[in-house]
């Protein structure tokens, strides 16, 4: 008896937990969809609401409709640019987590019959997933394949899948197209092996990194081999370093050859105090809403503080291997800070140096001499080679300082440069933005 009536006490218990569990579940499901549509205004131009709800203990289904306001794209056209999301949510815990999902992203009813014509499906994206017990929610989805011709003109994008994991306000995404084609007018170019992955920490600073990859394109008398597009934006202490790196393995084009074609921007010590603010007001709306005095001098304040904290800009590693001979170059400009309150002239914050090396090969003779005459360039064996450097006003060109007149022109404009921004800070300290005398063409966009 005493074992039976544990038995039965331990059954009613994990019956009292399922339920329990069940119903913290659908609360949370209707909690969230709230959230979103009294947030969703304030999501640059989107807007979310509810078109069918069906609520209930062990499961929920409905059609949400996400709407873009025609301002934010093409206000003088009349669009209906919206897409309906199909969901149905099981709130009963399961070995995945706490509840489990399936959803459709679809065209709404209302969408002209051509448009369907070209895309072959009302259906744009199907996912499924789950949330976790740790909140987390993971979903794999899928688009279906696309096919479309029109007279001479061909158009095929295959199926593709991915999943995304999120975690809060962080997420990762991973996405594959193995091919898409377009063929027009007897030309065609085919992109295969396309790829995309994100992991996104604060989507309003944009920290994380992501990679986007395509295996190959290949069009008449172009191919083009191991193209990656990587980016990342990382927070140090109170300030934001953000690199974008594309890199091409190999380019043939009317049977030349180029390789290891490649860059590398950087933007660092952007203060993140004023880039969030900036991306808030970015994300406000568009049109009047966003383009308010208030905005914009908000909008002012955050650049003159970006000037203030100082950042630096690069562009290096810039270069490859040509059909003439290699090349690589770099040059990156530097902004000290300075203390809230004070003006400093441009010519003892800003710096700057840059380095290039070629191929003789890459330039005419009569080019390499008159770089050379100049002390603009050297000879560096079977290459040619630049540097330079400023500093404090001071300009110097391999090594030696500049008596080309370059330095003095540079001079020149930062002298005209300090006369303007003493204008701007003027006018902010008084509450006058510059760009207020924008606003009616702003608003008008």
């Amino acid at each position: 008896m005493k074992t039976t009536a544990i038995a039965a006490a331990l059954i009613a218990a994990a019956g009292a937990t399922y339920a329990g569990a069940t119903y913290v579940s659908s609360s949370s499901f209707e909690r969230t969809l709230g959230e979103m549509k009294r947030e969703s205004p304030g999501m640059h131009g989107l807007k979310l609401t509810q078109t069918e709800h069906h609520h209930g203990l062990l499961g929920s289904q409905g059609r949400l409709r996400l709407a873009l306001d025609p301002q934010c794209v093409a206000p003088e056209l009349d669009l209906d640019l919206a897409v309906d999301v199909r969901y149905r949510v099981r709130h009963t815990p399961g070995l995945g987590g706490v509840s489990s999902f399936e959803a459709e992203l679809v065209l709404p009813p209302t969408t002209p019959a051509e448009v369907l014509r070209v895309i072959g499906t009302d259906v744009l994206v199907r996912a499924s997933g789950h949330v976790g017990f740790t909140g987390n929610t993971t979903a794999r989805f899928d688009t279906p394949q696309i096919e479309h011709r029109d007279g001479d003109t061909h158009v095929f994008v295959a199926a593709s899948s991915g999943t995304i994991v999120g975690q809060g306000q962080a997420s990762k995404v991973n996405w594959a197209i193995p091919r898409v084609s377009i063929d027009a007018d007897g030309q065609q170019i085919t992109l295969n092996g396309i790829g995309a992955r994100a992991e996104i920490k604060d989507p309003v600073l944009g920290t994380g990194q992501s990679v986007v990859t395509v295996d190959s394109i290949v069009g008449q008398d172009l191919r083009i081999e191991g193209l990656e597009l990587a980016s990342s934006t990382t927070e140090r202490g109170e300030l934001l370093d953000s690199v974008v790196s594309p890199k091409v393995r190999q380019v043939m084009f009317q049977q030349q050859r180029f390789e290891n074609l490649g860059a590398t921007f950087a933007m660092r010590g952007l203060d993140t105090h004023s880039v969030r603010r900036l991306s808030e007001i970015g994300n406000s709306g568009c049109g009047e809403q966003m383009f308010t005095e208030h905005n914009l001098l908000e909008a002012e304040s955050a650049f003159a503080r970006l000037f203030q904290r100082g950042l630096s800009i690069a562009l290096t590693q810039v270069g490859g291997k040509l059909p003439q001979g290699s090349v690589n170059a770099g040059i990156e400009f530097g902004l000290a800070p300075i203390a809230k309150g004070s003006y400093e002239p441009l010519i003892n914050r800003v710096s700057a140096r840059g380095n290039v090396e070629a191929a003789q090969g890459l330039m005419m003779p009569e080019q390499r001499d008159m770089l050379l005459d100049m002390g603009l360039a050297q000879l560096r064996g079977d290459s040619m080679s630049a540097e330079f450097s400023f500093a404090q006003g001071r300009l110097m060109i391999n090594g030696r300082q500049d008596d080309n007149g370059f330095g003095d022109m540079i001079r020149q404009l930062f002298e005209q440069g300090d006369e303007q921004l003493v204008q701007w800070q003027d006018g902010l300290q008084k509450g006058q933005p510059a760009l207020a005398a924008l606003l009616p063409m702003l608003r008008a966009r």
